[in-house]
């Protein structure tokens, strides 16, 4: 048995209740948000995706290490 989206059936039946609408700046208005509702339930619905993190360099740590070397206490 499927679950059903409480947010997609709100929608729906706002979208419904717009369609009953006069034509109008209330109409307008109310189809601007419904479309935007659409596009916030679905960014929801859609998992988060990871930045990709760059490979570590050695020169990334310079600036944090006060003029000690990134390669180790031994490296010139």
């Amino acid at each position: 048995m499927a679950t059903r989206d409480p947010l997609a059936e709100y929608l729906s039946a706002a979208r419904r209740q717009v369609e009953t609408l006069p034509d109008g700046q209330a109409k307008d208005e109310a189809e601007a948000w419904v479309s935007w509702a659409d596009t916030h339930v679905e960014r929801l619905n859609t998992p988060p995706r990871l930045p990709k993190v760059p490979e570590p360099r050695a020169e990334d740590l310079e600036p944090f290490l006060h003029g000690w070397s990134p390669y180790g206490p031994n490296s010139c």
